[in-house]
């Protein structure tokens, strides 16, 4: 087992934690290739909503393109991949809303993580 952090590290990390930036997809691969896991739990984004409006690139790319990367080489290795989303998918207009509802974001995060999911 081998977790990941980027700018926080964990206070009684092991030897088997990885400093990464899900951007740098050499370094990612690197590092699957190196543990080379059977599971792949994706919880990492930008989540600032300020920032993400600010910088629509910059959020698309750790929002979705990682998000894309990881689900790829999760398949190449034959891994199980979980991605954790976010309410920020739905408008929140009617609330108590089931996976199965239609989205509807209203900011670049919400869409981000549409885009992630799809």
């Amino acid at each position: 087992m081998f977790a990941t952090f980027h700018h926080h590290p964990p206070k009684n990390r092991g030897q088997n934690w990885c400093e990464l930036d899900l951007t740098a997809f050499q370094a990612v691969q690197k590092c699957l290739d190196e543990f080379r896991p059977d599971v792949i739990i994706h919880t990492a984004a930008n989540s600032n909503l300020d920032e993400c409006e600010k910088n629509p690139q910059a959020a698309e790319k750790i929002n979705v393109a990682a998000t894309e990367f990881l689900a790829q080489a999760a398949e190449a290795l034959g891994a199980r991949f979980i991605f954790v989303s976010s309410d920020m998918v739905f408008d929140g207009k009617t609330g108590f809303y089931a996976e199965s509802d239609p989205v509807s974001p209203l900011a670049v995060y919400g869409k981000n993580k549409t885009d992630a999911e799809n």
